[in-house]
């Protein structure tokens, strides 16, 4: 097993997108390096160090958060993306957008036992769907649906019951889950926050219902 670095040196990019691109570059250049350095490498593999950090220390200046690139936060501190997070094919689009955030700043060195633990990641989904913002809007409309169906969230935005992590910002639906509760809401509140101050909120919720505060 080769050893790895923790992070990359900090860089910034314009967006979650933009993000993925550059990761999905930088990967394809670490691969090309880790196979010109190994030819000529004669030590043992546990040795041999990788070009390709386990994580990627990328940010972006978040908002106005006006569609549905821009409704993408950031990883919080201690949060980054993993260097083989979608290699494949970038997985944000104008329609459709998957980002996966792990917490790496816990002490654990890459390798160790508790090191990627499921309660330090979590997962945001954004989809654009007309039909799924009018099914919404009409639970907010019928009085049984939506005392059955929603729940106040944060800055009193309606969130689904069964699902603390998922609402609907205007056409955008947003997904976020993971094993802690309590990170989940973090990042939920950040992009509703985003949202309400960008009026990106759905029809039928009162901006004067809302509160300034989470």
């Amino acid at each position: 097993m080769t050893a790895q670095p923790l992070i990359s040196e900090p860089y910034t990019v314009v967006d979650a997108r933009a993000a993925m691109d550059a990761i999905m570059a930088r990967d394809d250049m670490a691969e090309a390096e880790d196979r010109r350095r190994f030819s000529d490498f004669e030590g043992p593999m546990d040795e041999f160090v990788t070009s390709q950090p386990v994580f990627q220390n990328v940010s972006w200046d978040y908002g106005p958060c006006t569609d549905l690139v821009s409704l993408i936060p950031p990883p919080m501190d201690g949060w980054a993306i993993r260097s083989d997070f979608g290699r494949v094919e970038n997985p944000i689009s104008d329609a459709r957008a998957e980002i996966f955030y792990e917490y790496y700043d816990h002490g654990i060195a890459p390798g160790e036992q508790g090191f990627s633990d499921p309660s330090n990641m979590i997962t945001i989904r954004v989809t654009e769907s007309a039909d799924s913002a009018e099914y919404m809007s009409m639970m907010l409309d019928n009085e049984a649906m939506r005392s059955a169906m929603l729940d106040s969230g944060p800055y009193g935005y309606p969130v689904m019951k069964m699902a603390p992590g998922s609402t609907q910002l205007g056409p955008y639906g947003i997904q976020i889950t993971g094993n802690s509760p309590e990170r989940v809401q973090m990042y939920l509140t950040q992009m509703v926050g985003c949202a309400i101050d960008n009026g990106l909120i759905l029809e039928g919720v009162d901006p004067a219902s809302l509160s300034s505060t989470p």
